[in-house]
């Protein structure tokens, strides 16, 4: 859990990675051997309409981070994807 801290303290915050650094990451720690196959355009957007999202969210990606764990003083206890993806495994 994060905590507050003062202005000028040591803020622990998250490091955005691109979709292709996360599902490296993700085949690394849970898939097979490591090795995953993409899944095709086609085949992603026939899913999207079941889930009821958008294809282009899992095909692009969007770059975001939040301004608002920012203002708040909020640390994440892992932010860099690799330390988040160890706890969650272990």
């Amino acid at each position: 859990m994060g905590r507050r801290l003062a202005a000028g303290g040591d803020r622990r915050r998250a490091e955005p990675v691109r979709n292709a650094e996360l599902m490296r990451m993700l085949r690394h720690h849970w898939a097979a051997k490591g090795f995953g196959l993409p899944t095709p355009a086609p085949l992603l957007k026939v899913g999207a309409v079941g889930l009821r999202t958008d294809p282009a969210l899992a095909l692009t990606g969007r770059h975001c981070t939040s301004e608002v764990l920012d203002d708040v003083g909020f640390a994440f206890r892992y932010p860099k994807l690799p330390e988040a993806l160890e706890q969650i495994a272990s």
